[in-house]
């Protein structure tokens, strides 16, 4: 067993135990929780939707939320705007910005200060850019660029493997190319 804090390990089954604690906490399912309090107030167009482990199961905290790309954009726009939407502060400050620079933590595998990766976003610096971002499982994209005040969002079905200097998936890249050019 290893001592808590130390080093990264994506895990996503601590993301559940997260999903539980604030169900606990709240006395409500986290999409519940999440409507009223993230999805209504950004002004979601379209109902979203979480999978469950199984029928008339527990959502799935650590993946499989749905929607579609206004709305997801939305919460890129969030997190662009430092958790303010349109003069309401949904999200501390305080919190956005510590989420999205690398955790305090070193790699696993090689002991090296962490740089991929904060409370929930992937990170990547690229092109002298700073980028945040949330991956899905299956090339599904939320990035935001901040100097270029620019969201990507991209619902897919496949991705390319890895790229090792990144350790993001290939074709993110190429669609960050196509944004950064245009601006």
């Amino acid at each position: 067993m290893e001592q808590p804090g130390i080093t990264f390990e994506y895990l996503s089954g601590n993301t559940q135990l997260l999903g539980f604690v604030l169900e606990k906490a709240t006395g409500k399912k986290i999409a519940d929780y999440a409507a009223e309090k993230l999805w209504a107030p950004i002004g979601a167009k379209n109902s979203a939707f979480w999978s469950l482990d199984k029928e008339s199961g527990d959502e799935k905290a650590y993946c499989c939320f749905n929607s579609n790309a206004r709305d997801f954009a939305r919460i890129g726009q969030l997190y662009l705007k430092g958790g303010d939407w349109k003069g309401t502060q949904l999200i501390s400050s305080d919190y956005v910005k510590a989420s999205i620079v690398p955790a305090d933590l070193v790699e696993k595998d090689d002991g090296a200060k962490l740089q991929r990766y904060g409370f929930s976003w992937w990170l990547a610096d690229y092109r002298g850019d700073h980028i945040f971002l949330m991956e899905g499982l299956m090339g599904q994209y939320v990035a935001a660029i901040p100097s270029k005040k620019a969201i990507l969002v991209r619902l897919g079905k496949n991705k390319m493997e890895k790229e090792k200097a990144h350790r993001l998936p290939k074709d993110l890249f190429l669609y960050l190319d196509h944004i950064m050019d245009l601006y």
